[in-house]
């Protein structure tokens, strides 16, 4: 019902760091593009677009790249109709890397970093903190040229070593709305961005606010360390705090906490190993919980020391202010600033889960400071969070948040 657009790569090909694109002539390749189907016309109020190549001997479609300015993607296997013009699914094998969600606007260009490596330019490509977009302003296209450098390959040691200790490894990343993964079933299906670290006090005392964007059952172990993560593990010269989820467990709006009595659970952490300490001159927050078979599933990050580091480091590498980011945290779940002793998220509380995930993501929406602290009251302070209508649809069945989306629309009313 809308229109595709195809470009034949020319003879040598397109080099990696290359910028290109569509419809514009300062772009490469900008005109060379050619109708292949209906109507390529992008909507003003929020839209979709995948990028795609088929298998030239099966047809089979290879995605290599998603954008939605819609605000968020749809649930797959919905009636065809109920997607209209402005929304799509995102697909299942971009689920991990290469998907770009950001909530409606107009005109959008990335800001952010052209060097680095190809990972660490896909985590930068996929952060809403760097991306500038306006309802009124158009965006001049990017036109230089990315920088794509080698990951760096730690120096193998000479010492004769012991052999290697299993250690939990992280779980797979969930294609957005999949049905939760047996691997989750420790964690009773919380993912990625389920719980958003939303305020940071490092000058003492400590404190740490999160926000349940989705229901948080009870029973359930929550940890938050300030250990670097180098990949496949956590470091062991900091220390860990343990929350067990109480009775009736924590409802999804619910601010709650480490380190101040005007949190809920405030109090109620517990040390788990090492000396949980947030340094003031730059630090890492992790929020994970564990899976019946040991996995780390990991939930919420926080970064106020910069970018985070490359996994595969030698562990002293991460010294203890810095720390490689969980690759399922990539897409959603992760805040990253320059150091600042301590943040707050002040930005919108009322929103779609999506919507609210991207708005704490973005730096601009947080208040910092080296000399003021930052407070937040569980009382008097909490999130609302909206479904998500597509049509007369809703987008997946956890939606099921206002009288629209119960019943008829296309959710149970429990």
């Amino acid at each position: 019902n809308e229109g595709v657009l195809r470009l034949t790569i020319p003879a040598g090909g397109i080099s990696a760091g290359t910028v290109f694109g569509y419809g514009d002539a300062n772009l490469q390749y900008g005109n060379d593009w050619a109708k292949f189907a209906g109507s390529f016309a992008l909507s003003s109020s929020g839209d979709t677009i995948l990028v795609y190549c088929l298998e030239s001997r099966t047809g089979n479609t290879f995605h290599l790249g998603g954008f939605s300015f819609s605000g968020d993607w749809a649930y797959s296997g919905l009636d065809v109709s109920s997607y209209g013009t402005a929304f799509s699914a995102l697909p299942a094998d971009l689920g991990d890397v290469g998907a770009v969600t950001l909530p409606e606007k107009d005109n959008y260009v990335y800001t952010g970093p052209q060097v680095g490596t190809k990972e660490e330019i896909q985590t930068s490509i996929s952060s809403t903190g760097y991306w500038s977009g306006s309802n009124t302003e158009r965006k001049d296209p990017i036109t230089t040229s990315f920088t794509i450098t080698s990951p760096i390959t730690p120096a193998p040691s000479l010492a004769p070593t012991s052999p290697p200790t299993p250690v939990p490894t992280s779980p797979p990343t969930l294609a957005p709305f999949a049905s939760p993964s047996p691997l989750l079933a420790g964690c009773n299906g919380l993912d990625a961005g389920d719980i958003m670290i939303i305020l940071v006090n490092s000058d003492n005392p400590d404190v740490v606010a999160l926000a349940a964007l989705s229901d948080i059952p009870e029973g359930i172990d929550l940890y938050m360390t300030d250990n670097a993560w180098t990949g496949s593990s956590f470091r062991t010269n900091e220390g860990t705090k343990k929350l067990t989820v109480p009775s009736g467990g924590i409802s999804a709006g619910t601010i709650f906490g480490y380190g101040d009595t005007d949190l809920y659970y405030g109090n109620d952490w517990v040390t788990e190993s090492g000396s949980f300490a947030l340094s003031a001159s730059g630090d890492t927050v992790l929020l994970y919980c564990l899976s019946d078979a040991n996995n780390y599933v990991h939930l919420a990050a926080f970064s106020y020391t910069g970018s985070w580091k490359s996994p595969g480091l030698i562990d002293s590498d991460y010294g203890t202010s810095s720390s490689a980011l969980p690759s399922s945290l990539n897409s959603v779940g992760a805040i990253t600033t320059d150091h600042f002793d301590n943040c707050r998220y002040d930005g919108i509380a009322t929103g779609t889960k999506n919507t609210l995930q991207l708005e704490i993501e973005n730096s601009n929406n947080w208040s910092k400071s080296n000399s003021q602290r930052f407070s937040i009251s569980s009382s008097g302070s909490s999130f609302s969070i909206e479904c998500i209508p597509v049509g007369n649809t809703c987008t997946r069945s956890t939606d099921c948040c206002s009288s629209f989306c119960n019943g008829a629309h296309g959710c149970d009313a429990a």
